[in-house]
Protein backbone atom coordinates (compact mmCIF):
# COMPACT_ATOMS: atom_id res chain seq x y z
CA UNK A 1 0.00 0.00 0.00
CA UNK A 2 2.62 2.27 0.95
CA UNK A 3 4.74 1.77 -2.06
CA UNK A 4 1.34 2.48 -4.20
CA UNK A 5 0.68 5.75 -2.44
CA UNK A 6 4.90 6.75 -3.16
CA UNK A 7 4.19 5.91 -7.00
CA UNK A 8 1.10 8.43 -6.66
CA UNK A 9 2.88 10.86 -5.49
CA UNK A 10 5.73 10.36 -7.50
CA UNK A 11 3.46 10.56 -10.54
CA UNK A 12 1.40 13.79 -9.08
CA UNK A 13 4.81 15.30 -8.91
CA UNK A 14 5.78 14.66 -12.36
CA UNK A 15 2.33 15.99 -13.75
CA UNK A 16 3.48 18.85 -12.19
CA UNK A 17 6.88 19.25 -13.62
CA UNK A 18 5.45 18.69 -17.01
CA UNK A 19 3.11 21.55 -16.20
CA UNK A 20 5.88 24.00 -15.28
CA UNK A 21 7.81 22.74 -18.32
CA UNK A 22 4.81 23.75 -20.38
CA UNK A 23 3.84 27.05 -18.93
CA UNK A 24 8.24 27.18 -19.10
CA UNK A 25 8.06 26.43 -23.22
CA UNK A 26 4.67 28.96 -23.47
CA UNK A 27 6.31 32.22 -22.10
CA UNK A 28 9.75 31.15 -23.88
CA UNK A 29 7.85 30.50 -27.26
CA UNK A 30 6.02 34.25 -26.47
CA UNK A 31 9.55 36.21 -26.04
CA UNK A 32 10.99 34.44 -28.93
CA UNK A 33 7.79 35.66 -30.66
CA UNK A 34 8.40 39.13 -29.49
CA UNK A 35 12.00 38.87 -30.11
CA UNK A 36 11.65 37.91 -33.85
CA UNK A 37 9.11 40.87 -33.94
CA UNK A 38 11.18 43.49 -32.85
CA UNK A 39 14.23 42.64 -35.40
CA UNK A 40 12.33 42.65 -37.93
CA UNK A 41 12.25 46.47 -37.48
CA UNK A 42 15.85 46.38 -37.50
CA UNK A 43 16.05 43.89 -40.76
CA UNK A 44 13.89 45.82 -42.81
CA UNK A 45 15.75 49.19 -41.54
CA UNK A 46 19.08 47.59 -42.73
CA UNK A 47 17.47 46.67 -46.00
CA UNK A 48 16.18 49.93 -46.70
CA UNK A 49 19.93 51.53 -46.01
CA UNK A 50 21.22 48.84 -48.34
CA UNK A 51 18.52 50.08 -50.99
CA UNK A 52 19.47 53.36 -50.40
CA UNK A 53 22.85 52.79 -50.85
CA UNK A 54 22.88 50.98 -53.96
CA UNK A 55 21.03 53.84 -55.37
CA UNK A 56 23.70 56.53 -54.29
CA UNK A 57 26.49 54.39 -55.51
CA UNK A 58 24.71 52.70 -59.06
CA UNK A 59 25.66 55.94 -60.85
CA UNK A 60 29.29 56.57 -59.50
CA UNK A 61 29.23 52.36 -60.51
CA UNK A 62 28.21 52.73 -64.14
CA UNK A 63 30.93 55.80 -64.11
CA UNK A 64 33.21 53.77 -63.31
CA UNK A 65 32.47 50.88 -65.70
CA UNK A 66 32.73 53.49 -68.77
CA UNK A 67 36.48 54.57 -67.73
CA UNK A 68 37.14 50.90 -67.52
CA UNK A 69 35.89 50.24 -71.00
CA UNK A 70 37.46 53.42 -71.98
CA UNK A 71 40.41 52.21 -70.83
CA UNK A 72 40.31 48.71 -72.24
CA UNK A 73 39.21 49.75 -75.86
CA UNK A 74 42.46 52.44 -75.25
CA UNK A 75 44.83 49.50 -74.16
CA UNK A 76 43.52 47.29 -77.41
CA UNK A 77 45.01 50.03 -79.46
CA UNK A 78 48.12 49.03 -78.90
CA UNK A 79 48.14 45.05 -79.47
Amino acid sequence: MNKLVNTVKDLIQDISSVQNAGQDLSESIARLQKALADSQEQVDAINHSIDEFKFKTQPRLEHIQQLQAKMQDELNKFE
